[in-house]
């Protein structure tokens, strides 16, 4: 005699295991939303600071030494030339004005172009943005201090780090950069 169809308990076995199976999808599914946006409201606080990283980075980087425009580097202030394309240089001010975080750019020779510089908002409610300058101490030890060498002058430094507190918000974010055609300052 052949069988057709289910028993009863078969029918009951694979109902459950069906279940159990729906559930774990479905929480992992639940839990995966929720990692998502937390990811996604995150990235919302982080992204403008992407954006700086990414630019600042840049500017540094292409960062060049001229006799008449020195870089300046202050604690609310750095200001520097860069070679921005063929045959192409700027002055690059970052700086902050009114709880924002600006970048100026002035194309060089100053004879040639009468322009003011174009400016950028990089970051809007900001509480706090510090610069720091690479040194080393008599022992060789890295230390970061609020202003790079004045006088005299001692070119680029080695490295840089920016650190940014936006307003309403216990987060800090900041960012190293080294330049390789920076010099370490000595105290």
């Amino acid at each position: 005699m052949t069988r057709r169809g289910f028993v009863l308990m078969e029918v009951l076995v694979a109902t459950t295991l069906l279940s159990l199976a729906g559930s774990g999808l479905y929480s992992g599914l639940t839990q995966a939303v929720k990692i998502q946006r937390m990811i996604r409201e995150t990235d919302s606080l982080h992204d403008p600071f992407k954006i700086l990283w990414m630019r600042a980075g840049k500017d540094l980087r292409n960062m060049i030494s001229i006799r008449n425009y020195r870089f300046i580097g202050k604690q609310d202030e750095m200001a520097f030339p860069i070679s921005s394309g063929y045959s192409q240089l700027s002055i690059v001010r970052y700086f902050t004005e009114d709880g924002k975080l600006l970048r100026s750019e002035k194309k060089l020779p100053e004879a040639l172009v009468k322009a003011p510089p174009a400016e950028n908002i990089f970051l809007e409610n900001v509480e706090t943005v510090r610069f720091e300058y690479a040194y080393l101490d008599a022992e060789d030890r890295l230390l970061f201090k609020p202003i790079w060498m004045e006088e005299p002058y001692f070119g680029l430094p080695k490295a840089v780090r920016i650190t940014a507190k936006p307003k309403n918000s216990q987060k800090v974010f900041s960012r190293l950069f080294s330049i390789p055609q920076g010099r370490w300052g000595h105290e």
